[in-house]
């Protein structure tokens, strides 16, 4: 194998996270750890179950006394359930919230690439917080309340604690049938979580979590995403969504095809009503795109659509 083709080490790639660069410099950077190597070869491959790649997890939090929140995107539809805990003043169940953003994105991306990795439904996590952050794209780790530290913890209680239900939707829209033979999807079973309140710091124990049965089974085989792409498009899930998106689309489109802009905001735009902004915010977001997929073969300047 040519030296050049070699696995990008991690010192290397934490160089480039860390750096103080424009975003178009970050994601350049990116680009070069890209074509140094392909995905598969650099150990980048995760996967993503193809319902939650047309069907997306909220973008904002979503009210947490909400009894379950959705999206439906064509002929398949994705319905969340926060997890709960117990408010000890009151004994009352209360929830937990709803998983939302770039973190829980990168981290069902990771997992997919840990369960075809491992081969089991109990995956083991890094030794270390520090380095489970780096793995899904967080080098720069920041404590207190309203750190990175403080919102991947508080983002992975919330995403291992909810139930996800995926579902083919008839095409008259009357009926839905269960995408996963299972109402309720537990992505974890359990977990525990031994890392250190010292983030670079190794754990005693090993931190773990055991996979639902129906979400390990949904995740085995599913939409290869170049974790790289991801974690350098992860300052916003729009770009994440629109990329695994492309990838999914593009991997078996054999001529051209128009998705009308309509389409488009119903399926990632439902919390931007302006239809003239939401085209604005997709073009931004593909530019971006185009510099980490550079084989993606698009042209969003159509009236009609993409």
């Amino acid at each position: 194998m040519n030296e050049e083709k070699s696995t990008p080490q991690p010192e290397k790639v934490l160089l480039l996270k860390s750096s103080r660069l424009s975003k178009f410099e970050r994601l350049y950077a990116e680009q070069q750890q890209i074509e140094s190597a392909e995905a598969f070869e650099a150990g980048e491959v995760g996967y993503l179950n193809k319902v939650l790649v047309q069907a997306t997890l909220p973008y904002r939090e979503p009210d947490p006394n909400l009894l379950a929140w959705g999206r439906r995107a064509g002929n398949v539809a994705l319905a969340i359930q926060p997890g709960v805990t117990i408010d000890v003043s009151t004994g009352k169940p209360i929830s937990i919230g709803y998983p939302y953003g770039v973190i829980p994105r990168l981290a069902l991306a990771w997992l997919g690439k840990e369960i075809k990795r491992q081969k089991q439904r109990e995956i083991d996590l890094t030794n270390n917080m520090s380095s489970f952050m780096s793995e899904i794209g967080f080098d720069q780790q920041s404590g207190g309340k309203n750190g990175s530290i403080s919102a991947v913890k508080k983002q992975l209680q919330r995403l291992f604690a909810s139930r996800i239900s995926l579902f083919d939707v008839d095409v008259n829209g009357r009926s839905m049938t269960d995408y996963s033979s299972a109402k309720f999807m537990e992505i974890a079973r359990s977990a525990e979580f031994w890392w250190s309140s010292t983030p670079r710091q190794d754990a005693l124990f090993k931190t773990k979590i055991v996979l639902g049965e129906q979400f390990y089974e949904a995740f085995k085989s599913g939409v290869p995403i170049d974790i790289r792409a991801m974690r350098a498009l992860g300052q916003s899930p729009l770009e994440i969504d629109l990329y695994c998106w492309l990838c999914y689309r593009l991997a078996y489109l054999r001529k051209t095809s128009i998705v009308p802009w309509e389409a488009l905001q119903g399926q990632f735009g439902t919390e931007t009503q302006n239809e003239a902004k939401f085209r604005w915010q997709v073009k931004r977001a593909l530019t971006s795109i185009k510099t980490v997929y550079p084989g993606a073969n698009f042209d969003p300047t159509g009236k009609a659509g993409l």
